[in-house]
């Protein structure tokens, strides 16, 4: 099941199958990426990982109740 995503910089963009890609720095340098797509978000450590955790919208959901 997909969920309909939005994002809003300053104006509203949908994210179709391919998502977006959000480059975190710290100090200047890399600290990780976080990828949200249609299927959910994933979180990779660092620019060398291919895997990271990976949340469907339904369990980021009930992660953030706890």
């Amino acid at each position: 099941m997909a969920y309909t995503t939005k994002m809003e910089l300053g104006k509203k963009i949908e994210l179709l199958n391919a998502g977006i890609i959000i480059h975190v720095k710290q100090n200047g340098s890399a600290f990780g990426k976080l990828e949200v797509s249609k299927g959910g978000i994933r979180w990779l450590k660092s620019p060398k990982y291919k895997r990271g955790a990976n949340l469907g919208w339904t369990e980021f959901d009930r992660k953030l109740k706890l």
